[in-house]
């Protein structure tokens, strides 16, 4: 994933089939592949991996239904997007169903939304000042509608 944010993307390919070599039963492993094709913009090709991860291996996961939203949206379905984030948000999957609420809202360009659903949910901003990969969802959202100031 790292290496893929980096720009390392056939690097981050090659390790990412070593590891689903290794173990091609474990979710988490094929989505080292979904991550690589995602931050390459190959997103029809990360939806498919994640529909079999989906189907095959991991039917209701939560971070698998996230991740096949955010591929959805990046991927300029944001129909599809919304129908994943609104299903991962009613999972009650702690802070990734929070995340897909507070996304989901940014999507369909619910300003006043996103910003009411942060201040009932500040968990949301304290992770993003703890992780390294939340700030940048946040700051997703808060683009998507419009935000580019410290909200």
């Amino acid at each position: 994933f790292i290496l893929a944010m980096v720009g390392r993307i056939d690097e981050a390919r090659r390790y990412g089939e070593e590891a689903v070599a290794a173990d091609p039963l474990a979710a988490f492993t094929l989505l080292a592949l979904v991550s690589v094709d995602f931050l390459n913009g190959q997103f029809t090709a990360a939806a498919v991996r994640l529909r079999d991860v989906l189907e095959r291996l991991a039917p209701s996961d939560p971070l698998m239904i996230w991740w096949l939203a955010q591929v959805g949206a990046y991927g300029g379905r944001d129909a599809g997007g919304c129908a994943a984030f609104e299903q991962v948000a009613k999972m009650g999957a702690g802070f990734l169903s929070d995340l897909s609420e507070v996304t989901r809202r940014a999507l369909i360009g619910d300003r006043g939304g996103v910003h009411d659903w942060l201040d009932g949910h500040p968990s949301l901003r304290d992770v993003a000042m703890t992780d390294q990969f939340y700030p940048f969802c946040l700051a997703t959202v808060f683009a998507c509608i419009g935000d580019t100031e410290k909200p």
